[in-house]
Parts: C-alpha cells; sequence; structure tokens
C-alpha cells in the first residue's frame, strides 16, 4: 500500500487553535498502512506543538465491509497505533471522536481515547472480533470499557466481539450522543465547542 491510501484523509486547521482529523472512509488495506498512523500520529504533534484546544477525529466506514477482516486488518502496526492512542489521550485539549457506519478495531480504540464520542443512527462500535486471538485491546480501552459501561451484558457483549449499535451504545454510556447522519460533523463541533 503506498501514499495513496492518504487520498481521503484530511487535517484541517481552524484560526481558533481547533484541528479536525478527517479519516474519510478507510479501507482494510489503508488500516494496514503504515503511512496511515504514520500520518496521525505526525498531525497529532503538530496539534499539541501548536497548542490546538480542541480536536475532532471522524471516520465514516462502509457497512459493506467484513467484520472480523476490518478488526484485525490493523494488527501489523500494532505499535503505531498504540503511539496514536496515547497522544490521543494525553492530548492537552478537548478530544471528541464522531463515528459513522462500523467503528471497529483500533478504529474503535481511537474512539475510546477521546474524551467524548458520537454515533450516527447507521453506527456501530466495538472490536468486532473476539479477543485473545489475533487481537489484543490496549489496557486503556479495556479500562474506559469498563469505566463508562454500567451494564455488565453490554461489556460482555463488546468483549465477545459483537459490535453495540448506536442507540445501545449510548443507552449504556458508551457514547454521548446518537444523531442523523448528516448532523455528525456539526454536532461534533458543537460539543468541543461547549465542553472546551
Amino acid at each position: 500500500v503506498d501514499s495513496a491510501c492518504l487520498e481521503r484523509y484530511k487535517m484541517l486547521i481552524f484560526r481558533d487553535k481547533y484541528a479536525h482529523i478527517f479519516l474519510g472512509n478507510p479501507s482494510i488495506s489503508h488500516i494496514m498502512s503504515k503511512l496511515f498512523w504514520e500520518k496521525m500520529g505526525k498531525d497529532l504533534d503538530n496539534c499539541e506543538l501548536h497548542g490546538f484546544t480542541r480536536l475532532i477525529i471522524s471516520c465514516n466506514i462502509e457497512h459493506e465491509q467484513d467484520h472480523k477482516t476490518l478488526a484485525n486488518a490493523d494488527v501489523y502496526n500494532e505499535e503505531l497505533v498504540g503511539q496514536v492512542i496515547s497522544q490521543i489521550t494525553t492530548f492537552p485539549g478537548t478530544t471528541v471522536f464522531a463515528g459513522g457506519g462500523e467503528i471497529l478495531g483500533r478504529l474503535f480504540e481511537i474512539a475510546l481515547a477521546c474524551q467524548f464520542r458520537i454515533g450516527a443512527e447507521c453506527t456501530e462500535f466495538g472490536f468486532g472480533t473476539t479477543l485473545g486471538n489475533s487481537y489484543d485491546p490496549l489496557d486503556h480501552s479495556l479500562a474506559v470499557i469498563r469505566n463508562l459501561i454500567g451494564d455488565p451484558q453490554s461489556i460482555q457483549t463488546i468483549l465477545l466481539g459483537t459490535p453495540l449499535k448506536a442507540r445501545s451504545a449510548f443507552a449504556c454510556g458508551l457514547i454521548s450522543e446518537v444523531v442523523a447522519f448528516d448532523r455528525l460533523e456539526s454536532s461534533a463541533d458543537l460539543l468541543a465547542q461547549r465542553v472546551s
């Protein structure tokens, strides 16, 4: 996979110390690409270097993709993914994740690394595969799940690899808001403004 993996990846910077990293609709080949994670890591470094106070990360994954394939696609870059997630958790400002479609595997862990999560009506959140085989989530991700979700059955569902639909994720406390797909970006922006 070459630099084509970054075709839909954009970073928008606004004057008021606010950045939006838009991952587009990354395919399995994109998520497997080292360039994809290196680019995100560099952008996060720049956000912190320039004192940004708000960061939104968003993506929309098409439903046609196979759950297990998508969830396992990024095991090749586990160390890089861990660094990116660590950068998000230590970001000094407000972080919001806005997801549409299937937010699985390491993309789900990116969502968990953010302080707030928003999902479109169509969104599903989860690891997407049974843990302990080829996929081992970061300790931070497991801790966030246990701290956020009060319902033991929902925790078990996620750990067994079944994604939660947006309404269920909201009901158990995993995400902050469920919105119409066409309001995903604007809702994330409003939330980031309110809590900054």
